[in-house]
């Protein structure tokens, strides 16, 4: 025993006779257990352990007479027997301790295992002549798009915008075609790289090195996954790059990713080195227009607001300069906001009144000051935003300065009736964002979602889609997926894709496991935990987990065997432990039982009479232990 440590102390029994033994006493040499600092001695008659370890320890302390009859020999000397027993911190003796040593979490590693082999793949997807192949199963499980397309009828399809060949009849839909049935699949729109990337992170939820990008995510609905690349995306922001990630963001429907663009290019510091960028300059140019595309299909954030303002182009020429007129009140970031508009600019000095001009005007009253972005754009006579005629600023409110209500000049009035006059009405798309107190920091975390795999494949368990195989036991029929077994034990594995028997079956009958004991082995495959209700099936599932070799089960069901361990049951949990190959959970079980007083009780157990005759080899461990 690795802790342990004895000493035989000799005494001269004559030179002692005569002493005083409330004052006299005798120190041992020192000696320590294995591995275990410090220093012990022991007193004559009445011992005692004595240890230097600055260290909380606890031991055993054990002593007893080589002669049986408790006589001096025949040379006046007798001998004391001492043995120290250090114990663990998960000693049995100190209570169940630390738990067993559980590996993490292993289905990722599984299902890329079987992408990697390619067993029982039923699915094909060509994509630039390029062929990747997988399990519908798998799809099914990680993403909704892939359940409409392959998997289900032509309706759901539908609702997740899945392109069928279809035909209205008599106001339904019926298909002509559906991939539901088709091996091989066309895609288009999506490069190679960009799926297998995809086909990656499906089997392993991880995201790949070289990425997939947000709209690989977004096509298949995988949330988790446009997170992380969102995520990927906001950790190497910079003012380069920050413009087109914004677009990328709000054509992909990352909103999280958007607002930290929009707060991370207003900032004062990067704002001016943004907009001279060609990022900048290759949205205004593609029409790509973050803030007018955003008000022109009224689809605003809380801290965004509104307003069309429309002209009455003949009026306008009736204005005097520094004439203007205000428009209706509207919200944006909890306040209140109003724009005047000045047809032919506030003074001269306004290019002699050849430009219209606008300033943005706070109504509401805030104690704080309020930091704002007003963006102004005409809508040309197609109803698309101008890229050409649209202006920008920030401004910070209460104002400040000698000119606090000085208006910007925002387009040339010759400039208007050519281009934007539409029924004798000039459209302008005001729009205000209110900025928060909170500066964006670069490279803070964004809440990603945790791996959700599990809970994926679950799901597909308690569905039933796509199931292709069948186990009947005591007449209870349990539907699963080859894919997902074969992935998660090699011993399903070998049964459903080798050359046994099985491979070819649709239904297999199963003997020597209950219904109960099997339904959890599915639910544990398919989620990678232990079922909340298998309080009392522990030791079957050990036994399951043990035939179909799935290490991390069998490693759950021991802790759990271990945390319930008593006097009562610690003979057949270390039967069990033995037969299945479980040698951490024996040795504890071997460790609690040699326990002295666990021993006296034990052995008076059923279980202990049933380990004598069937497995003796058990027993001459436990008296090996004992004479130890």
């Amino acid at each position: 025993m690795p802790n342990s440590g004895f000493l035989e102390l000799k005494v001269d029994y004559s030179s002692i006779d005569n002493r005083n033994f409330k004052s006299f006493f005798l120190s041992s040499d020192a000696f320590s257990p294995e591995d275990t600092p410090g220093r012990y001695g022991t007193t004559l008659i009445s011992t005692m352990l004595a240890s230097k370890s600055k260290n909380s320890v606890t031991a055993i302390f054990d002593t007893f007479l080589t002669e049986k009859n408790g006589n001096p020999s025949s040379s006046y000397s007798y001998r004391i027997m001492c043995v120290v027993i250090v114990l663990c911190n998960n000693d049995p003796a100190e209570g169940q301790g630390v738990p067993i040593p559980m590996p993490s979490s292993d289905i990722w590693v599984h299902l890329d295992g079987l992408l990697d082999r390619g067993e029982g793949m039923d699915v094909s997807f060509v994509i630039d002549g390029e062929t990747f192949h997988a399990h519908r199963s798998v799809l099914d499980a990680r993403s909704p798009v892939f359940r409409a397309e392959l998997l289900v009828f032509v309706t759901e399809a539908k609702a997740y915008g899945i392109l069928l060949l279809c035909q209205n009849i008599g106001g339904k839909n019926f298909a002509l075609f559906s991939k539901k049935n088709m091996s091989t699949i066309m895609i288009r729109e999506i490069k190679p790289v960009m799926f297998r990337t995809l086909l990656r992170f499906i089997y392993t939820d991880e995201l790949p090195q070289e990425g997939v990008g947000l709209e690989g995510s977004l096509s298949y609905d995988l949330r988790r996954l446009k997170m992380m690349c969102a995520q990927k995306l906001w950790e190497a922001i910079s003012m380069d790059n920050v413009v087109m990630t914004l677009v990328y963001a709000n054509k992909h429907g990352c909103p999280e990713l958007k607002k930290r663009c929009l707060e991370f290019f207003v900032a004062d510091s990067n704002f001016k080195k943004a907009v001279l960028t060609k990022g900048y300059f290759r949205m205004i140019s593609s029409q790509q227009y973050v803030f007018p595309v955003a008000a022109a299909s009224g689809d605003m954030p809380p801290d965004y607001g509104f307003l069309e303002l429309k002209l009455d182009y003949a009026a306008t020429n009736e204005f005097a300069i520094g004439g203007f007129f205000k428009s209706d009140a509207f919200s944006a970031g909890g306040h209140t906001w109003r724009v005047k508009c000045y047809p032919r600019g506030r003074d001269y000095l306004d290019r002699q009144g050849a430009y219209d001009a606008l300033f943005l005007e706070m109504v509401s009253k805030s104690e704080n000051v309020v930091t704002a972005i007003f963006e102004a754009f005409l809508m040309g006579k197609d109803g698309n935003p101008s890229s050409s005629h649209a202006m920008r600023f920030i401004v910070k409110y209460p104002l400040q300065g000698s000119f606090p209500f000085l208006p910007n000049l925002f387009v040339q009035r010759k400039a208007l009736d050519p281009m934007y006059v539409v029924d004798g009405n000039v459209s302008i798309m005001c729009v205000v964002i209110v900025l928060s107190d909170n500066d964006p920091v670069k490279g803070a975390p964004m809440p990603v979602p945790p791996s959700d795999i599990g809970v994926h494949l679950g799901s597909l368990l308690d569905r039933g889609d796509g199931t292709d195989i069948s186990f009947v036991i005591d007449g209870e029929m349990f539907h699963a997926h080859r894919a997902v077994l074969a992935a998660r034990s090699p011993v399903f594995q070998a049964e459903l894709f080798g050359s046994m028997a099985e491979a070819k079956m649709s239904s297999i009958t199963i003997q020597e496991i209950n219904p109960a004991t099997f339904k959890a082995l599915l639910q544990f495959i398919y989620t990678d935990k232990l079922p909340q209700d298998a309080f009392n099936l522990f030791q079957d599932l050990l036994v399951a987990a043990d035939r179909y070799d799935i290490s991390r089960l069998k490693l759950m069901c021991a802790q759990k065997l271990w945390e319930a361990i008593s006097v009562d049951n610690v003979v057949t949990t270390l039967v069990c432990a033995k037969e299945h190959g479980c040698p951490e959970l024996k040795k504890r079980c071997l460790d609690f039982l040699v326990v002295e007083d666990n021993f006296k009780k034990a052995v008076l157990t059923e279980g202990y009479f049933r380990l004598m005759p069937c497995f003796p080899q058990v027993i001459d461990e436990i008296r090996t232990m004992l004479e130890s």
